[in-house]
Formats: C-alpha cells, structure tokens, sequence
C-alpha cells in the first residue's frame, strides 16, 4: 500500500512539471505614464514611469522633441525646451518577445510670451510663475487637449502697490498645431512712462484728468533725477490730459495733451514717454509699442480692474 502510493506521488509530480514546462510566458504589454518633475521659464522636465505587465527586463523610449530622444531606462526623465505636441513611444522586452505601444501627443508643451510693458504673473496647469518684459514661460500638458491658465499683469509702486489698471487672462488653451500664445493689450490703453528734469519731484500723478469715469490718481513719486520712471496702463483716448504735480509745491503742475503734446498710435500694446524738462512751458513726448510674433497666436485681456 506505500508503495502504490509513493508510485503515485511520483507520477503527479512528473506530470506538472511536465506542464508546468510547457506553459510560455507572454511578450510584456507596455504602459506608461508621465507627470511633471520640475519646471523652469524655459525647460519643462517629464518624469515617465513604466506600467507594463508580463514582466518587462528590458525597455525602449522614443521621445519626440524631447531630450534625451531615445532611452534604455525603465522610468527616465526627460526635459523639453520648445512648444508643441509630442508623441511617446515605448517598447517593452522579456525573454518572450517584445511589444511597442505608442502615445500620439500625449506630451503638449505650451509656451505664453508676456508681449506687455510690465511683468506677468501666470498659473497654468497647477504652476505658477512670473515673467519679465518681453519673456516667456513653459508649461506641460499631458495627455490632455485643453489646459486652463490665469494671467495678470499692472503698473507697481516700489511698496508694491498696484498703479494704473490691472489687467487680468482667464480662459482654456486648446493645443492645436501652434502651442504658442502672444499675450497683449489691445489699443484702448496705453502704458506711461516718465522723466522728471524738473526742479521738484511730481506728487501724485494723474491720468484722464477731468474724466469722472477714466480719471486715476496715482500716489506715487517721480523723482526729479533724469531717469525714466514706469507708471502704469491706462484708458487711451483722444484728448486725455496727463497732469503731475509738483510735490512741495501742491498748486504747481506740468500736464500733458493728447493731440498737442503727444499723439497716440492707437496700436496694440502701445507705450507713452512723457518727459518734462524744467522749463516752465516746454513738454516734450514720444509714442511706441511693441509687435506681436506673427507666427503665435494672440490672447487680449479678459477683464480690467481700476
């Protein structure tokens, strides 16, 4: 009776290894995912993390745009510095075979340029950042086709305080063949800079003097030093007066006229220098502004805030 069973014992055991030998492994299955590891204005790092099945030992990247293009590294990082939509490709290795699974745009690089006169504060996707005149920031989409963004930008005082108007961006990127967006103000307003060579310094400085809806004062100092000082953005009309007083001498002011002492472009994201040379009549001015990038397309403000 052992004997009959030990006999048995034997033969089930050699009939599952049998089959346990005979059972193949499957080619992995590849899968992947990716979220933002840090972010700079100008260079966006990805972090791409492996999820394949079927035990994996060995695997291929193809990074469209990205840097490095190609990679052997079960989950790398890899930085992109130029806005567009890029596709992902990973093949997947074990002992059984391969398998390629390929993520069409599955990376979107949006790049915002502050076009404006004074530096921007954007939030994109979660991020946050400001940029400086005539800069741009970077920011990462993945695996989406929209992304929402919030921007802002004014004239400040050195304490910080906000001068002239505050304009504000609010509204969803749709990533399409050009991920590159020109931020702007359109020729309703105009941004004011000043240089006192004068024997005082201005205190307060007014804009739209004698409008009852346009007219902003603004508590600041322009130094009588020579150098230019930014004010801020303001409503841009025909005819508006600019005044600045003298700070020690309350009832004197020098002003400036729209159509006599300066003449407005009316043209997107224009610019004003005032300048004021001491004499008791002489106004000297000049009008600018800055181009858009033909090649990006253009976003106007949303909203304007006094």
């Amino acid at each position: 009776m052992k004997k009959r069973f030990l006999f048995n014992l034997i033969i089930i055991t050699f009939l599952t290894a049998i089959f346990t030998s005979c059972e193949e492994e499957d080619p992995p299955q590849p899968n992947f995912y990716a979220s933002q590891y840090s972010a700079s204005d100008d260079e966006i790092v990805i972090s791409f993390n492996d999820q394949s099945s079927d035990g994996p030992n060995s695997w291929f990247w193809t990074f469209e745009g990205g840097n490095p293009a190609t990679s052997t590294d079960r989950n790398p990082l890899v930085s992109y510095t130029t806005p567009g939509r890029y596709s992902v490709t990973l093949t997947a290795r074990n002992s059984e075979g391969e398998k390629t699974v390929i993520f069409d745009d599955y990376i979107n690089i949006v790049a915002l340029y502050n076009t404006t006169w004074t530096p921007m504060y954007f939030e994109v996707g979660g991020e946050s950042t400001t940029v400086p005149v005539d800069g741009y920031a970077l920011f990462a989409g993945i695996n989406s086709t929209t992304m929402h963004f919030y921007a802002e930008t004014s004239g400040e005082s050195v304490g910080g305080n906000q001068v002239g108007l505050l304009f504000t961006w609010e509204d969803n990127l749709v990533f399409d063949d050009i991920n590159t967006w020109d931020l702007f103000i359109n020729e309703d307003y105009v941004f004011i800079n000043v240089k006192n060579d004068g024997p005082d310094d201005f205190y307060p400085f007014i804009v739209n003097y004698g409008d009852s809806e346009y007219e902003i004062t603004d508590n600041i100092t322009i130094d009588n030093d020579g150098l230019w000082k930014e004010t801020g953005y303001y409503d841009a009309w025909d005819y508006m007066e600019v005044r600045a007083y003298f700070k020690n001498d309350p009832l004197t002011y020098v002003y400036w006229i729209e159509g006599t002492h300066f003449n407005l472009l009316w043209v997107e994201n224009q610019g004003l220098d005032l300048w004021y040379d001491g004499s008791k009549s002489t106004k000297s001015s000049m009008t600018k502004s800055k181009s858009l990038n033909k090649n990006h397309l253009k976003i106007k403000p949303t909203s304007v805030k006094r």
